[in-house]
């Protein structure tokens, strides 16, 4: 988007110009230097442009002026869902250096923005529906520990959760304590973050709503294996 200064002595007719632009239906956005002088003045300073924070002032305030300017273009596209778009955009305008980029790089960042912020909208309702009882990742699974864990299986189940896939069962085994809870939760949080669909309830809860399945009642929550998305 090509963008346009207009400048000019005083009574020059800048003004008008801008205005009649304005009519026109282009995105105008006004000076700010005059306006941060006037402000300053009014609060005492006779010479605001002597502050060493005088030009950032001005870049404050113009850079929140050009973001107003495009709020119409932000209503669509808010409109549209397009929230992580936005966010880009708005940083974007921020960054000094993204005016360097070309006009497809730039539209490349927000694009990937936008792309980013729907597969974590969307990793955050399989989390939140999966009700995990612990915040476990597989990444952080403690191997050190002596309770028979072996490296080499639980990296073969966290590629890509290829058993949930292949409808395999996983089933983890040991003494009270030793962490299988956290471990069963790690590999549901992979599998979510894999594209599937998990659900964590105890045995107790699950033999219960099976048994009101297959009488034909309506069981208290949805439980079964994870599925895929």
């Amino acid at each position: 988007m090509k963008r346009f200064i207009v400048t000019g002595a005083p009574g020059a007719g800048k003004t008008a110009v801008v205005r009649q632009l304005e009519l026109e239906g282009f995105s105008v956005v006004e000076e700010a230097a005059t306006d941060v002088i006037a402000a300053a003045q009014t609060q005492g300073t006779a010479e605001p442009w002597r502050d060493p924070s005088f030009i950032d002032a001005i870049a404050r305030l113009q850079r929140d002026r050009q973001i107003r300017a495009s709020y119409p273009m932000i209503e669509k596209m808010l409109a549209l869902r397009l929230l992580g778009m936005v966010e880009a955009l708005k940083t974007q305008e921020q960054d000094a250096t993204s005016r360097e980029l070309s006009f497809l790089e730039r539209l490349g960042l927000l694009v990937d923005q936008q792309w980013n912020w729907r597969e974590n909208q969307v990793l955050g309702r399989r989390l939140k529906n999966a009700k995990l009882r612990n915040n476990a990742c597989v990444e952080e699974i403690d191997f050190r520990m002596t309770r028979g864990l072996d490296k080499s299986v639980i990296r073969a189940l966290v590629q890509e959760s290829a058993w949930v896939g292949k409808h395999e069962n996983v089933f983890v085994l040991g003494p009270t304590g030793v962490g299988k809870s956290f471990v069963a939760s790690a590999l549901a949080q992979k599998a979510c973050r894999d594209g599937y669909s998990a659900l964590y309830t105890r045995a107790q809860s699950l033999f219960r709503d099976l048994a009101m399945a297959r009488a034909g009642r309506e069981p208290s929550q949805s439980a079964g294996p994870a599925g895929s998305h």
